[in-house]
This record gives structure tokens, C-alpha cells and sequence, in this order.
């Protein structure tokens, strides 16, 4: 198959799981209508991590985790803790939300985050465009919470989605971090058996188990088990492999527009004018804040 095709169909892959992840937040708003917050995400990354291991058998089966038995172990389970954070603090944003379209828009920020805090922690440089992204969002942000007649509205759901954007930022970083030393897939595995489990723990002591309301959140719970977790990140792999990270995350950024699509299709969502400029605001400057001017300018100048 040629290079070009290849890259087409990897960056269709791409799309496609940028699709599964943004109306992922509408099976999110509807199992929180149902079940807990923890037993949400206790059981939809126990069943990821099940639906994931016939992948890693396929992908992988000629591979061990060898001499990187430990690191796998290590950084799966770190990650994992931060997966457990980050998941279970836009479980709660979405539960209180109620709102596929924020959700999405507000847990996108972290694009914006990353490179910042690769800048504070890795003190690596921060490029103009970051700053200019970052100040364009504050103001999306403002106008996809601001109510005509109520004004800006900022409540604890919103504020759980901002701070679980901040982890989410983290959670990059520590794949990035742990990446080079770990076969994925077996680190992806026992990344999502952490969240689970930890979850689980804090629903045994948090909430009440009810078998009626898992099975009535039992749609939502198979499509972020089945396609969210297990093939959005099979394809992620698949696909990444063949596309250029930048252009990656102009499409993983997507992922807020698919949320509002899907909250809008399914009737959770109904913008104002407000919301949608905020909304529009937001996803520009996610896409900016991944366009990097200094190569594109580079290369012109040894064009010439």
C-alpha cells in the first residue's frame, strides 16, 4: 500500500476515534443519570481492560514486557493513578453539568495546559501561539458558562471539568514521560485495571451498589467500555503511527466539537449565541495552540 494511502487511512483512524471520544461524553451525561460516579468509572475501565486484552494478545503476542517488566508495572500504575483522578473528577463535572457540549469544550483545555506545564516542571520553551491560545480560551470559557439574563455561571460541576482538565495535562505528561520505557498496550493495560480498581474501592466506601441502576446505565457503560476505551485507543495507536503529531492533535481536538454535536443530536445540549461563540473560541485556540509557526517558517526559509 503506498505512503500516502497509508497516512489517509491512519488519519481516517484518527477521526474516527476523535469521534468515539466525543460522543463519549453523551454516554457520560446519561450513565450519570443512572450510577455513581465511581461505580461508573470502576466498571467501564475493568470492562476496557478486559475488551483490551484480546488487542494486546493480537498486537502483541510475539512481545514481553523483558527487561521492561518494571518500568511497564511502575509507570502503568502512576499513570493509572492519574488516569483514576483525572476520570473520576470529569465523571463528577459531567454528572453535575449535565452537559455533553461543556464537558467536552472544558476538558479540551488541557491541550493548552500541557506545553505550559512542560514549560514549569521540564522547563521546556513555550512557544508564542501557547500564550495567545490560552488567553483565546479564558474567553471561550467565560462565554460557553455565561447565561443570558444570569450572567457567568460557575458552579462546582464546571469547576470539577477545569480542574480535571489540569490532570488530564498531567496524564499526558506521564505517558509521554513513561512512553519510551514500556511496551504500550501492556502499559495501557494495567493503566486502566488501576483506574478501575480504584475506583471501585472508592464506590465500596463512598457509594451505594444498586445491580437496577447499572443495568440501566448498561448502553452507556458498553460504549465507553467497548469503543471509548478499548477501540478508541487501539485506533489511537494504529493511527498515530503513520500521522505527524502535530496535525494528530489538530484532529484529537475534535473532540470538544464531536461532544457538542452529540449533546445537541440527543437533545442534552441547547447553546445560546454566548455558548456557541465560547464554544468556537475554545476549539480555535485549541487548534492554534497546536500549529507550529517556527517550522512552517523554517521551512520557507530553506525553500527559497
Amino acid at each position: 500500500m503506498k505512503t500516502k494511502t497509508v497516512g489517509i487511512l491512519s488519519a481516517l483512524a484518527l477521526v474516527l476515534t476523535t469521534i468515539i471520544w466525543g460522543f463519549s461524553f453523551v454516554a457520560q451525561v446519561f450513565g450519570a443519570f443512572s450510577i455513581p460516579p465511581f461505580q461508573f468509572t470502576g466498571i467501564r475501565f475493568i470492562l476496557g481492560a478486559i475488551a483490551i486484552t484480546p488487542v494486546v494478545a493480537i498486537l502483541e503476542h510475539d512481545k514481553s514486557c523483558g527487561g521492561r517488566t518494571k518500568d511497564t508495572l511502575i509507570g502503568g500504575a502512576v499513570t493509572g493513578l492519574i488516569l483514576f483522578a483525572a476520570s473520576n473528577l470529569q465523571q463528577f463535572g459531567v454528572q453535575w453539568t449535565s452537559s455533553s457540549s461543556k464537558s467536552g469544550f472544558l476538558t479540551g483545555i488541557y491541550t493548552v495546559l500541557v506545553p505550559i506545564f512542560a514549560w514549569l516542571l521540564l522547563k521546556r520553551k513555550v512557544k508564542i501561539n501557547i500564550w495567545i491560545s490560552l488567553v483565546i480560551v479564558l474567553i471561550g470559557m467565560y462565554l460557553l458558562c455565561f447565561e443570558p439574563g444570569e450572567g457567568f455561571e460557575f458552579g462546582k460541576g464546571e469547576l470539577m471539568l477545569l480542574i480535571g482538565a489540569f490532570v488530564w495535562a498531567f496524564h499526558v505528561l506521564s505517558v509521554d514521560h513513561f512512553s519510551h520505557r514500556v511496551n504500550m498496550l501492556h502499559f495501557a493495560l494495567v493503566q486502566f485495571l488501576t483506574c478501575g480498581l480504584l475506583s471501585l474501592i472508592c464506590a465500596l466506601i463512598f457509594e451505594d451498589f444498586s445491580l437496577a441502576a447499572i443495568i440501566d446505565a448498561k448502553w452507556s457503560i458498553l460504549y465507553l467500555s467497548i469503543f471509548s476505551v478499548a477501540a478508541g485507543y487501539t485506533l489511537q495507536v494504529i493511527g498515530q503511527k503513520n500521522v505527524d503529531v502535530s496535525i494528530a492533535a489538530i484532529i484529537f481536538a475534535l473532540e470538544s466539537v464531536f461532544s457538542l454535536i452529540g449533546g445537541i443530536i440527543f437533545g442534552i445540549d441547547h447553546l445560546t449565541v454566548f455558548n456557541g461563540i465560547g464554544s468556537l473560541l475554545i476549539f480555535s485556540g485549541l487548534v492554534l495552540s497546536q500549529i507550529d509557526f517556527s517550522k512552517k517558517k523554517d521551512e520557507s526559509e530553506n525553500s527559497t
